[in-house]
Order: C-alpha cells, then structure tokens, then sequence
C-alpha cells in the first residue's frame, strides 16, 4: 500500500498497533480517519516526525506523544502509521522534508509539541 503525502510516496497505511518498525531511517506519519464509516479511505494527518531509525521512535505506544494521538483518534483502532524510507538521508533533509509536510497538513499533535518544548 502507498499513500502520497506532498508528492512523497509513503508506505502504508497501516493500523499502528499491528505496525512493527523496520530498521532505518525516514519520516513517520501518524494518520487517523476522521469519518471512518462514510469515508474509509480518507485519513488526515495529525503527526509527522523524521528518525534516525525506525526502531528507536518507541512506535507504537512508547512514543511521547501516543496519549495525544489516541486523544485525538479515540480509540486504538483509528490510529495508523505511514512512511517513507530515506536510506543514507541526513537529519537536515528528514527535517526539511518533515517540515514541508507539516507546513501542509498542520498535524494537531506536531502543534502540541512545540508548545511543550
């Protein structure tokens, strides 16, 4: 499966609790379906974050943040996971890549972040 997120091809969605964390680097993107029954196949975006490795991001529920995105989804089921590989890719471009897609999307949770930090 592959969803486009700004012209980039992510992996998935998949449901985050069956998701597990392949090793590598890349971008993440936590994704819920806001009207599930009569628009299955629409998600919105409410978390975007780069890593180093997929392994150590503490997905699914050992992330800082799983307490808001289960706020946001209401239940465990509505939670999903998307990303994109970046095999050699440095921080900066993660980053920049990331911060073009909350730019777009403006994830609800990327915004609690920062007013945390």
């Amino acid at each position: 499966m592959k969803i486009r997120l700004k012209g980039y091809s992510f992996s998935g969605p998949w449901e985050l609790q069956e998701w597990s964390a392949q090793a590598g680097p890349g971008i993440f993107a936590i994704l819920i379906k806001p009207d599930p029954v009569n628009k299955p196949n629409v998600y919105s975006v409410i978390y975007v974050e780069e890593a180093a490795d997929f392994l150590d991001c503490g997905l699914p529920w050992g992330h800082p943040l799983s307490s808001a995105w289960l706020r946001e989804a209401r239940i465990k089921n509505n939670l999903y996971v998307a990303f994109f590989k970046m095999p050699r890719s440095s921080k900066k471009k993660r980053t920049q890549i990331c911060e073009l897609l909350i730019k777009k999307y403006k994830p609800i949770c990327n915004l609690l972040k920062s007013y945390k930090a």
